[in-house]
């Protein structure tokens, strides 16, 4: 057999294996980019390792301008689609998500790898819940795991370092020490302000209740329209410059959510509160992330989590679950929603 008879028998072969893995309900739309061979001429041959160095660093915001354009026309768009999946995941960005996950696997990805790659984005994501509860020890373990995904060893102590310091900045410091977390970053302000923040004001004051509501249902796009130059004037604004933080935290906006928790503080709320719903507001991603992977047991217990983490100051807040996973799990299939829907009812 001659070297071009074997060449292009292997070429058939790796066509066959990688239309094997095409075994996902992929979109019209998503089997065309699927079908479409990469085209070498516009290959970036530094494009995966900056990829995988975003995804090191948790750069999640500059690796989810990625293009599905450019991932298609890569020859290692597989391994670029699953890195840019998780970007969006921890931006909170599920449909582009799932996309991408399906793309992953119609370019050769096997289920297990991209398995792999979200539970990473999962321990991400608790690394945050337990920086936030002050559980140090647990919180390095979270961040580490989330590395080690990637690496059959454990990851350097300067990846951890930067992990923890883009996961957690404005919220906690790094040691000087490789990969030693420490919370005093975090502390109560030591102000307070007389505002009219009486049970009474808040009851009667429709915008409080509006942003409640809103706060509750998982309506973030509404609450990222409190953060404006009149919220300093509202009698109520320590609370509704909370909210304003949650909806930015939801849509990935960290500079805004940071900005939101700083006014705040110096509005003389207490960091504890503050706490409460950046906590809730996690949990709300991490079901998210669970009801994306398919586990909807799971799925179900963080929103749970997500509304009685401030039912001491929202007692009513759990009564509005059903709509927050509506808003929240949109657009997922119908047949998967209605799932979830009826574990709940169950």
């Amino acid at each position: 057999m001659s070297k071009m008879e074997k060449r292009k028998q292997k070429t058939t072969r790796q066509e066959r294996k990688r239309k094997q893995h095409i075994d996902v309900q992929l979109l019209p739309s998503e089997r065309a980019l699927v079908n479409a061979e990469w085209l070498p001429a516009d290959v970036d041959s530094h494009l995966l390792e900056t990829a995988k160095i975003q995804w090191q660093f948790g750069d999640w915001e500059a690796l989810a301008k990625l293009s599905t354009k450019v991932i298609q026309s890569h020859p290692e768009r597989a391994n670029l689609a699953m890195l840019c999946a998780a970007a969006h995941q921890q931006l909170g960005q599920l449909s582009e998500t799932r996309q991408l996950m399906r793309l992953a696997q119609g370019w050769g990805a096997s289920k297990e790898q991209v398995v792999r790659v979200l539970a990473g984005g999962v321990h991400n994501v608790l690394g945050r819940i337990h920086a936030l509860s002050e559980n140090s020890e647990n919180a390095l373990k979270h961040f580490r795991q989330a590395l080690s995904l990637d690496h059959p060893v454990e990851p350097p102590s300067y990846l951890i370092k930067a992990r923890v310091a883009a996961e957690l900045e404005g919220l906690g410091e790094v040691n000087e020490h490789a990969g030693e977390l420490t919370l005093s970053g975090i502390v109560s302000s030591s102000r307070k302000e007389n505002t009219h923040d009486g049970e009474d004001d808040h009851a009667t004051d429709n915008a409080y209740q509006q942003a409640q509501h809103d706060w509750a249902t998982g309506n973030w796009q509404k609450l990222t329209q409190l953060d404006n130059v009149t919220l300093a004037e509202h009698p109520q604004r320590i609370m509704l410059g909370i909210y304003a933080a949650c909806g930015h935290q939801q849509q990935g906006d960290g500079e805004a959510e940071q900005r939101c928790v700083k006014i705040v503080r110096q509005w003389g709320a207490s960091t504890s509160q503050i706490k409460r719903f950046m906590l809730s507001g996690i949990y709300n991603r991490l079901a998210r992330a669970n009801a994306l992977l398919g586990d909807h047991d799971e799925a179900l217990g963080y929103f749970h989590k997500s509304l009685n983490t401030v039912s001491g100051d929202i007692p009513d807040a759990a009564r509005h679950i059903q709509l927050r996973i509506s808003s929240q799990l949109a657009d997922m299939s119908k047949d998967d929603l209605k799932a979830i829907l009826q574990k709940l009812e169950s």
